[in-house]
């Protein structure tokens, strides 16, 4: 029984229920918290948020490792235990660095709990970043543990990053590529093994899920063409080596400091793929 869009979209709408359920405490939590003086509300965001975001991370996580027991009890029928993942490593081992660094995001963030100028407090700011650090922790846990799950399968699995219908330019790249993860050694997406998202806001920007693939050419996820993201793909890349670049694009390329030579950096070939096909990304370049 091959892999198929209804089994990516349950894995999807168990990670979008963990979001909402979290989103929701948060929302809670700050009407509770919101009248406190900035820095006590601060440092009790610093405090809690941690333990919220843990929480419903093991909430994701535990749907996406049952969601990678049931599709691989489509081939196999021996016993394989799976661990909840957050980069490479367990949860558990991970939780008390990522607390850390969500800490150290939080007071940096939380600046715009005062005013600094002519420019007003502005605590909305940090409500939105909050909601967009909790939708991205939750999501990545659960594709870090499908991920985690396919490295330790003795079963060996290929595995994908799947993008969705009107993904970005870069998600595209990074799936054309196929079922050809397998290892730590093939699996670095090209030196970007966390999923993106915008450095300012923190607004997760990726939909791409990490789907295994069990036996050669039998998944069936409509949409998902890794041949037609190839060729997209091949088609900026022989653009740039051919030297057949249009004027017009070389000089916007440099005034926005992007290399017109470097085929195989992606900051390059995305811009070229956006320009080249609009219409199929969600940052596609219109005349």
């Amino acid at each position: 029984m091959p892999i198929t869009t209804a089994d990516v979209n349950r894995l999807r709408q168990a990670q979008s229920e963990a979001v909402r359920l979290a989103q929701g405490e948060l929302q809670k939590l700050w009407f509770e918290l919101s009248d406190m003086p900035p820095a006590r509300f601060r440092d009790a965001l610093m405090e809690l948020i941690p333990a919220l975001v843990r929480r419903y991370q093991e909430v994701g996580g535990t749907a996406a490792a049952q969601w990678y027991e049931i599709v691989r009890a489509y081939y196999f029928n021996d016993t394989f235990d799976t661990h909840i993942y957050y980069g490479d490593k367990t949860l558990t081992d991970a939780q008390q660095a990522a607390d850390t660094d969500l800490r150290r995001l939080i007071r940096w963030k939380a600046g715009v709990l005062w005013d600094n100028g002519d420019t007003p407090a502005n605590p909305d700011e940090l409500f939105n970043f909050l909601n967009n650090v909790v939708d991205s922790r939750i999501r990545d846990t659960a594709r870090y543990t499908v991920r985690g799950n396919a490295r330790r399968d003795p079963r060996k699995p290929r595995y994908a990053r799947v993008s969705n219908a009107g993904c970005c330019a870069f998600c595209a790249l990074m799936s054309s590529r196929g079922y050809v993860y397998k290892s730590e050694d093939t699996a670095s997406f090209s030196g970007s093994s966390s999923f993106h998202r915008n450095p300012k806001t923190g607004e997760e920007t990726c939909r791409c899920e990490i789907i295994p693939q069990f036996r050669s050419g039998d998944n069936r996820i409509e949409g998902y063409s890794p041949e037609r993201l190839e060729r997209r793909y091949r088609e900026a890349y022989d653009m740039l080596n051919d030297g057949t670049l249009p004027d017009d694009w070389a000089e916007d390329m440099k005034a926005k400091g992007i290399s017109t030579r470097r085929a195989t950096d992606p900051s390059t070939i995305t811009y070229v793929m956006r320009r080249l096909h609009p219409d199929a990304y969600g940052d596609g370049i219109k005349p």
